[in-house]
């Protein structure tokens, strides 16, 4: 279990919870830790309590970016296994393609846009094979975002008229491109080889 994304998640309920409670229920404010945190808010001003509010919040936003976005406890890390035939989704991230990956993540160089045309292209591939269409078919519904119901993967697939990529990862790309980027690549392998095996 992800236990930076729990407490987080745990903190920032309980501020929203409080912060209706002191709107929906005055009562709240008397209580004795709440009515000296109120004094000593009307003792250092509004000006003050939305500057120091403001910082704690952007402070939040940054330490919980920097949690990991997922376990990786038993896992092992899909650019690290054996290679397969080029032509499969286990081949993608095989050796041929790892210092190319290891580049595109380090980087975010030209090798990162190679990658994400080879993932485009089997993406195209396994989809043509699952619902059995042309390939110029496939990769329109790459192109387009329809192909999965992943909105990262389908937009980091996806051509310009395609669906736009959620505010969170453009948030997380400009923050920490390194840890962003592996991110999408290994979310990609994940939902192609999730969609090979239907």
């Amino acid at each position: 279990m992800n236990w930076h994304r729990s407490a987080f998640g745990v903190v920032g309920i309980l501020s929203i919870l409080f912060g209706i409670a002191l709107l929906f229920v005055p009562a709240v404010g008397s209580l004795g830790a709440v009515q000296s945190l109120l004094e000593r808010i009307e003792t250092v001003g509004p000006t003050r309590t939305l500057l120091f509010t403001g910082a704690g919040l952007i402070g939040y936003l940054l330490i919980g970016l920097r949690s990991p976005a997922a376990d990786r406890e038993g896992t092992t890390d899909q650019f690290d296994r054996d290679p397969g035939d080029s032509d499969s989704v286990e081949g993608l991230a095989g050796h041929h393609l790892q210092r190319q990956v290891q580049t595109a993540i380090e980087d975010g160089s030209e090798d990162f846009v190679t990658v994400r045309e080879r993932l485009q292209e089997t993406a195209a591939a396994v989809y043509a094979d699952l619902v059995g269409c042309t390939e110029q078919q496939a990769r329109t519904a790459v192109s387009d975002g329809t192909w999965c119901n992943d909105p990262l993967v389908a937009a980091f697939l996806a051509g310009e008229d395609g669906p736009a990529t959620p505010l969170g990862a453009q948030v997380r790309l400009f923050v920490f491109p390194r840890r962003e980027r592996r991110r999408r690549i290994e979310r990609t392998v994940a939902v192609i080889e999730e969609v090979e095996r239907r």
